[in-house]
């Protein structure tokens, strides 16, 4: 028992220590979008060789579970990447791009599907 709680004091100090500068660098920068491989790089300064699945596992669970930013995948540069963007928050009413496409589909789907159950005849 004793040697399971000091490994989970261990893993919650190492994952304190990376939500930290996540944390500070979201609020000095409020940048639109993270990459996993950007946020090991530029904000944990942990060079491209050294970047392994553990770490990437864990600054997506930061940002995804503890800071609640929101997964996606857009194009930039001409190549699809998987990123995090900010959570819809009610203060500001942002809502995350990849949602605003998302409702669209979904508005339009149930639109076509009222037209071909002949639901809503001649309404929008």
């Amino acid at each position: 028992p004793g040697d399971h709680d000091a490994a989970i004091r261990v893993i919650t100090i190492a994952r304190n220590a990376q939500e930290t500068p996540i944390e500070e660098h979201i609020a000095r920068v409020a940048p639109p979008f993270l990459t996993v491989p950007g946020v090991l790089t530029d904000v944990l300064g942990i060079p491209v060789a050294k970047h392994d699945q553990i770490a990437a596992n864990r600054v997506a669970a930061i940002l995804r579970d503890r800071l609640r930013w929101v997964p996606a995948q857009r194009r930039v540069a001409g190549h699809p990447t998987r990123m995090y963007v900010p959570p819809v928050t009610p203060v500001t009413g942002v809502m995350p791009q990849h949602a605003k496409s998302t409702a669209t589909i979904s508005k339009t789907v149930a639109s076509v599907t009222r037209v071909i159950s002949g639901g809503s005849r001649g309404k929008p």
